[in-house]
């Protein structure tokens, strides 16, 4: 949805000027900009999971770099705080792919990887 505001941000300010609607000020749209760019892993890896032929072994390698992507994220603290709160929680939903022998192996053993 954020990808499409900003596709449309032109047409979106052109109508709040001539609506005389408040519109966004540039440091905003800037950050909508970060936000896309910071929740673009985040959409790749829940649409990947989310096929039906995915299998356990697909799902650690992404998470893994997930994780070692954000720290490398030039952010300000509000972009910060929601990356670190989804993190939180896909590692609450996660919390058996570090600790689980199973899904290591397979991930070891499968010749994708």
């Amino acid at each position: 949805m954020l990808e499409r505001i900003i596709k449309i941000q032109d047409f979106l300010c052109l109508s709040a000027f001539k609506h005389k609607i408040s519109q966004l000020s540039s440091e905003e749209w800037l950050q909508l900009k970060k936000m896309v760019t910071v929740l673009k892993p985040f959409k790749e890896i829940t649409q990947n999971m989310s096929d039906s032929n995915t299998s356990i072994s697909s799902i650690n390698p992404p998470m893994h770099t997930l994780h070692t992507e954000h720290s490398k994220q030039d952010t300000n603290e509000k972009i910060e705080s929601i990356m670190k709160c989804t993190i939180d929680q896909s590692n609450s939903r996660f919390v058996d792919l570090q600790s689980n022998n199973f899904f290591t192996i397979a991930t070891y053993l499968d010749p994708r990887y």
